[in-house]
């Protein structure tokens, strides 16, 4: 049998690899699993509610001043590095 990694490296720092974390997460897994089988798993019990969806009602021209401030915040390093990067 291979060895097992850490399984607290497959989640992020902030949920904790307790055992009890570990049992709500296999009893997820379950689920999800149930409703695969059964054709009838949706992503929509896991995506963010359409309210938290601001994005879509934003205008355009308001998300690129707020990306724009964004990225005049950072350190100049780390624009420098964002701005040589190509894009397709």
């Amino acid at each position: 049998m291979p060895k097992l990694s850490p399984i607290s490296s497959a989640f992020p720092s902030s949920w904790p690899a307790t055992p009890a974390r570990l049992k709500q997460i296999e009893r997820e897994a379950k689920i999800i699993a149930a409703q695969l089988i059964e054709r009838r798993f949706s992503w929509a019990n896991y995506l963010a509610p359409a309210a938290e969806c601001w994005q879509e009602t934003v205008p355009l021209a308001d998300r690129l001043t707020q990306f724009k401030a964004y990225l005049m915040a950072q350190p100049c390093v780390a624009v420098a590095a964002m701005a040589s990067r190509k894009t397709a």
